[in-house]
């Protein structure tokens, strides 16, 4: 049986991350378990790009035992910017809520929630950065509503002041908005402040259709 210290000395960075044991490393089989299925993935946004798959493992297991690390890429390689973490059990995955929410990781806030894989489309999200403190929920669906029917907009804020932490999340009725409103928007002027627009969840498929390097536990 191999250990995950032997699994991570075959990475090469030559290869974007990709591991030379893809069975045990890569899956898409919905990341379900025994031990509480999807009470036990949190997922994990705003991720720095260049921050890899066993960084992010490295992170979570501060909280907890690790199961199963994915940082999702586009087709190309190049990280979305968001991951899945499972955990042994659901109430580690409660704690990486608690403890690495809003954690700063290479000048990055992150944010750390339930994997709530069913209440969206796949591919119909977007994650807003660096969004005038001023916007609220109201002035972000109106702008956004553009390219498409908005379902939901949402601007994170601080819990204990209620100010703005600069970055939102706009969900689409139609996935094809995704695209067209990071091409409006993405690099565009927004009351001083140039925004950047990219997809949050980037499921082209139902399930686990989502690359990227990973870490699966044995």
């Amino acid at each position: 049986m191999m250990s995950a210290d032997m699994q991570e000395s075959r990475i090469s960075d030559a290869n974007n991350g990709d591991v030379a044991d893809d069975a045990a490393m890569a899956r898409s089989d919905g990341g379900t378990d025994s031990s509480g299925g999807k009470m036990c993935r949190v997922y994990v946004g705003n991720l720095p790009y260049s921050f890899r798959w066993w960084e992010l493992k490295d992170l979570a297991r501060e909280v907890g035992d690790v199961v199963h690390v994915q940082v999702l890429q586009y087709p190309e390689g190049k990280s979305k910017g968001c991951g899945i973490i499972e955990f042994r059990t659901a109430e580690d995955a409660r704690k990486a809520i608690e403890q690495l929410h809003d954690r700063e990781v290479q000048g990055r806030p992150i944010f750390v929630r339930e994997d709530r894989e069913e209440p969206t489309k796949p591919g119909a999200q977007v994650f807003v950065q660096n969004l005038p403190f001023s916007v609220r929920w109201q002035d972000l669906k109106d702008r956004f509503r553009e390219v498409g029917k908005v379902l939901k907009a949402d601007v994170l804020t601080y819990p204990d002041t209620g100010r703005s932490k600069g970055v939102g999340i706009v969900l689409f009725e139609d996935p094809e908005n995704v695209q067209a409103a990071i091409s409006k928007f993405n690099g565009t002027d927004w009351n001083g402040r140039r925004i950047e627009v990219r997809e949050d969840r980037g499921r082209s498929s139902p399930g686990r259709g989502f690359g990227g390097g990973g870490y699966r536990g044995r």
